[in-house]
């Protein structure tokens, strides 16, 4: 930033990409979303993920995500459990690390953020499944975007679209049984995702399409 200052053009993965550190501009864009400014994604996520992924739509879908998202991780959502959640899962997380003596520590940082979002997306998840469910989302990384001629680079792709995949199916499953469920609510992210979608009459509408696609 010292270099380019706070607002710049670059490329990213292909994609003419403005990156902004100024708060001012951030918070404009945010105000002014699907107005003067509309959410996109690179090219290579959108071949990767598939063009119809929920992820990439606009309108209700969307909106649905965003609130989702703020009232888990907005500043009531983190007063309320997170703080406390993730400080016990980072220091029962460093504790086993540090037993197997050296480790790589940014693939252990990006394993623990893994390992404490994927409960509060889907709480009530078998451990089998959780776990399976954190391998594949460590999967999707930028780091399979090599070069298109190197052979690494088509092994890595094929990877990461078999780990998204599976995990559509684990997502696709738990929403599912979710929606047929008469026990009391978990207070993950899938329970206030079907309570915004249930306010309009969407559940088993565009976002559950999109799973089934994929």
């Amino acid at each position: 930033m010292l270099r380019y200052g706070p607002l710049f053009r670059t490329n990213i993965l292909g994609s003419r990409t403005v990156i902004s550190t100024d708060a001012d501009v951030i918070f404009e864009i945010f105000r002014q979303e699907n107005q003067s400014f509309v959410q996109s994604y690179p090219d290579v996520f959108v071949k990767v993920l598939g063009k119809d992924n929920v992820f990439f739509k606009t309108g209700d879908v969307h909106k649905h995500i965003k609130h989702t998202t703020m009232h888990l991780i907005g500043s009531e959502g983190l007063k309320r459990k997170m703080i406390g959640f993730m400080n016990r899962t980072t220091r029962e997380h460093l504790k086993r690390k540090a037993s197997e003596g050296a480790f790589n520590l940014r693939h252990a940082v990006s394993t623990l953020i893994v390992s404490y979002i994927t409960p509060q997306m889907i709480s009530n998840l078998k451990p089998e499944t959780q776990a399976k469910l954190i391998d594949n989302f460590m999967a999707f990384n930028i780091e399979w975007f090599q070069s298109p001629f190197a052979l690494s680079t088509w092994k890595n792709l094929f990877k990461v679209l078999r780990a998204r995949k599976e995990a559509a199916k684990i997502i696709n499953v738990a929403l599912e049984r979710r929606k047929d469920s008469i026990l009391e609510k978990q207070g993950d992210f899938l329970d206030t995702l079907l309570e915004e979608m249930k306010k309009e009459g969407s559940v088993g509408g565009g976002f559950t399409s999109s799973l089934k696609a994929h």
